[in-house]
């Protein structure tokens, strides 16, 4: 789009304060942070000022000019003055409450032409979300063509727009001109189905303003970002904005959890889901859905078989389900939708594989069993404590080895309940450094150790987290369960300021090497 013809949307649609345009070029996206440049690569861009805890042309006017923006659209509460006069620019007032249809305009984008999914909850958005995306991808058909916003990664088909790594680290959700943006790259690839993690703190900064949802789904909630929100009933509030101030045309919560069941009763029309396990083998587990089509008014059930671990996954897989049930049966044209249900039933029993590189209970070594997983609250330790301590039970002599940290600069409260969780199920506890980010480890660290029962013998702390690895596997026997618990999918350690590589599964591989031991199995 040409600067003048965007000018000319802004001075007819909203308050112009200011301006100054001396070039007609065209602009190719537009950006809010110049930490996203990467993402927009070579094209030529226009830049979104926005004053927020900081005035971004006060802080960081030097580092925008880096980036050789063509025109900076400002709010007016930003110190506009200080912008060179050689630069394009133009001051407009509430342009954050407008923002979105300052992109919308820029980018022609109509929210009728996708299916856009978004999930919110403390635990489970990327394991709904990455099963989703490769669910549609092996289903092999334009029609099921998917994007992924995500935290491990933004794809579009099957072409990678950013992931995690020591240069660059994701938001969940990201900021909303990089939302529009890869909304507009879906749209040129003629893709039509958005599976999106949408956080609390997107849902409280109004990240996602202007989106508008074919399905929502609320996943569960427990103590996390305290930090941010300073009390649960803050959190649940910005959870609950999904489903009280965005349109969906569905909306699936579950209600097995708590907060679930407060928000089902609230909402009224959400479909919501039951389960019961049928059968438990060594590598897979059956269970009985059922649900009610919101359309129909019909009660639907079907047998679900996977080789995910875990009560908590199979919730994650219920929504997963229905998501597909509701895209198949109302949202997509397709013919033969039964045989594409089975299809999506098929690919289900192998999850596991569909999940690999996600960290999410990843299991990376037989003899001894060797876990990676993201959790890093209180629940999801425990969840995941708990799946590994029943898996423990079909084996002879069996110890969880558990090694675990907490994120500095994070909510702190939660560290002695990690201890606590920790020191209830655990055989063996190796506490380590996370991201210590700008603390101390070993107060971390003590912290955590403050919630573990002072009587237990097998408890150590280990700061450097590759030395507290090699500890946990130096120990393990034949059949004992070892659970690397915090950082997942992440390659890199922040220690101060510095983003380090480093990865819990390619370290583990690595130390790994070095072992054979012959299971025993019952």
């Amino acid at each position: 789009m040409l600067i003048n013809e965007l000018v000319s949307f802004l001075e007819s649609n909203f308050d112009c304060i200011k301006k100054s345009i001396t070039q007609n070029e065209k602009i190719e996206s537009l950006i809010l942070n110049t930490k996203t440049r990467e993402i927009f690569k070579s094209e030529k861009i226009g830049f979104i000022a926005l004053k927020g805890k900081e005035d971004p042309l006060e802080k960081y006017l030097d580092e925008i000019l880096k980036i050789k923006p063509l025109l900076i659209i400002a709010d007016v509460e930003c110190n506009y003055q200080n912008i060179p006069k050689n630069i394009n620019f133009i001051v407009i007032k509430d342009l954050k409450e407008n923002l979105d249809k300052v992109l919308k305009y820029f980018y022609s984008i109509k929210m009728e032409d996708f299916n856009i999914f978004g999930v919110t909850g403390t635990n489970g958005k990327t394991t709904i979300t990455t099963l989703l995306h490769k669910v549609f991808f092996q289903l092999n058909d334009l029609i099921f063509k998917s994007t992924l916003i995500g935290t491990i990664k933004y794809i579009i088909g099957n072409k990678i727009i950013l992931e995690s790594s020591t240069s660059t680290i994701p938001l969940t959700t990201p900021d909303i001109c990089t939302i529009y943006y890869l909304l507009n790259l879906s749209k040129k690839e003629n893709v039509k189905n958005i599976f999106m993690e949408v956080s609390s703190h997107s849902l409280d900064q109004d990240r996602i303003k202007g989106i508008e949802f074919k399905i929502t789904s609320f996943t569960n909630l427990s103590r996390d970002h305290l930090d941010y929100h300073k009390t649960m009933k803050n959190y649940f509030e910005a959870k609950k904005k999904l489903f009280t101030q965005y349109k969906s045309t569905f909306k699936i919560i579950n209600k097995i959890n708590k907060y679930g069941k407060i928000l089902y009763n609230e909402i009224k029309d959400a479909i919501t889901f039951s389960l019961r396990v049928k059968e438990q083998k060594p590598e897979t587990t059956s269970f009985l859905l059922s649900f009610t089509d919101p359309i129909t008014n019909k009660k639907v059930k079907e047998i679900i078989e996977t080789d995910l671990l875990g009560r908590y996954n199979l919730e994650n897989l219920a929504t997963v389900f229905i998501t597909s049930y509701l895209l198949i049966h109302y949202l997509l044209t397709v013919e033969n939708k039964k045989e594409i249900m089975e299809k999506i039933k098929n690919i289900l029993r192998h999850s596991s594989t569909l999940l690999e590189d996600t960290g999410r209970l990843e299991k990376i070594h037989n003899h001894p069993f060797v876990f990676i997983d993201y959790a890093h609250t209180p629940d999801a330790l425990k969840n995941s404590l708990k799946t590994l301590s029943e898996f423990g039970k079909r084996l002879v002599n069996s110890r969880l080895i558990l090694v675990f940290g907490a994120g500095g600069n994070r909510d702190q409260s939660k560290r002695k309940l990690m201890g606590k969780v920790a020191s209830k199920i655990a055989d063996i506890i190796i506490i380590t450094s996370d991201n210590p980010r700008n603390e101390d480890p070993l107060t971390i660290c003590q912290q955590i150790q403050q919630g573990i029962d002072k009587n237990r013998k097998e408890v150590m702390i280990e700061l450097d987290r590759k030395e507290a690895i090699k500890k946990a596997i130096s120990i393990a026997k034949k059949n004992d369960i070892i659970l690397i618990a915090g950082k997942g999918h992440e390659k890199y350690q922040i220690i101060g300021n510095k983003i380090i590589p480093f990865s819990d599964k390619e370290f583990s591989l690595e130390i790994l090497k070095q072992v054979t031991i012959e299971p025993t199995i019952t």
